[in-house]
């Protein structure tokens, strides 16, 4: 069964002219799966079959359909601008060709109707609190780019930034960003990219759970610590280090302990932390390591929102070797007591 897709052209519009200039054939190739419904236009009217009108979609193999218009009997009042419109439930494409008599016969302009190379797709970014629909076309010349949602127009400014970025061979990079994102700003997407030789569409569906929401809140109000890479044990240089990554927001105070017993920084002990937005690795280094450095070491992490604690033994066979130097045996135990 074929793999359902948006309709896209694989050929724009041709004419030719047959039985002696007496009937006009505009034909054009594209892929679109389920079979799109075509309709056909001159100017803004919709065309329909008469007598001197026939519009055909045939299968040409797989997901390709040759899509015809024969006219006959050509006369003056058939001169304008044609349009070729497919759409089927996962998008609309459309293309043009002008039929001008007065110079003798077809003129089409040279160029690229719009094409959606990449389809929409979501990403976030500032922590979870920009969302960007990002998705790429080939056109030529550049195309109008309108955003919708829920088939309003998304206009620039505000929460909303639109670009599109050209990029090699007449390709065009659209993004979509939002920023302080919300469960307002659920619902169905739309970007539309027109130019002169036709007109194409991509669609995508933005969701958001109670999870999400839930998340999205957090990270835009801040976010308790959360201890996300259990702790470790490297030697260095004839040095101990104890490490861990946590996120959290805003920074949180981190206390060490040993058996419980808070560790003054200074001397034989050195205790750091960098933070990179909401991310945060924190280590012990311990130099001159002597039996009694061993036992239970706590990291805790506590801001505003909450507090976390994460936990590992180091224990010593004789005065060298370390036993807890292997990941698996560290253990992580999480506090959610909130302040």
């Amino acid at each position: 069964m074929a793999m359902d897709v948006a309709p896209r052209f694989t050929q724009k519009p041709a004419l030719k002219q047959e039985d002696n200039g007496q009937k006009l054939v505009f034909h054009c190739v594209l892929e679109a799966s389920p079979k799109p419904d075509i309709q056909w236009f001159l100017g803004s009217t919709p065309l329909t079959n008469t007598a001197r009108t026939t519009m055909r979609t045939e299968p040409a193999g797989g997901a390709a359909f040759n899509v015809i218009l024969e006219i006959k009997g050509v006369a003056q009042s058939d001169a304008g601008a044609y349009k070729v419109v497919a759409k089927n439930k996962l998008g609309e494409v459309s293309a043009s060709i002008n039929l001008n008599f007065s110079a003798g016969g077809q003129k089409q302009q040279d160029g690229i109707a719009p094409n959606f190379i990449q389809k929409p797709v979501t990403r976030q970014d500032n922590n979870g609190k920009t969302l960007l629909f990002e998705c790429a076309l080939t056109a030529d010349p550049a195309p109008t780019i309108t955003w919708y949602k829920d088939n309003a127009i998304v206009q620039q400014g505000g929460r909303f930034n639109i670009r599109s970025e050209p990029r090699d061979n007449k390709t065009y990079f659209l993004v979509l960003e939002i920023n302080d994102v919300g469960a307002q700003d659920a619902g169905n997407y739309k970007v539309t990219a027109k130019n002169t030789l036709g007109e194409s569409n991509a669609t995508i569906r933005l969701n958001f759970d109670s999870t999400t929401i839930m998340y999205m809140q957090q990270q835009q109000q801040g976010a308790r610590p959360q201890f996300v890479q259990k702790p470790s044990i490297r030697q260095a240089g004839g040095k101990i280090i104890l490490e861990c990554q946590l996120v959290a927001s805003p920074t949180p105070t981190i206390t060490w302990l040993l058996n419980n017993q808070a560790i003054a920084p200074g001397g034989r002990v050195v205790t750091d932390m960098r933070s990179e937005g909401q991310n945060h690795h924190l280590w012990l280094e311990i130099a001159s390591v002597t039996l009694q450095d061993g036992g239970e070491y706590k990291a805790v992490a506590k801001n505003a929102l909450g507090e976390a604690t994460a936990t590992i033994t180091l224990n010593f066979e004789g005065e060298a070797s370390l036993m807890g130097e292997d990941k698996e045996s560290s253990v992580i135990k999480y506090k959610n007591a909130m302040v």
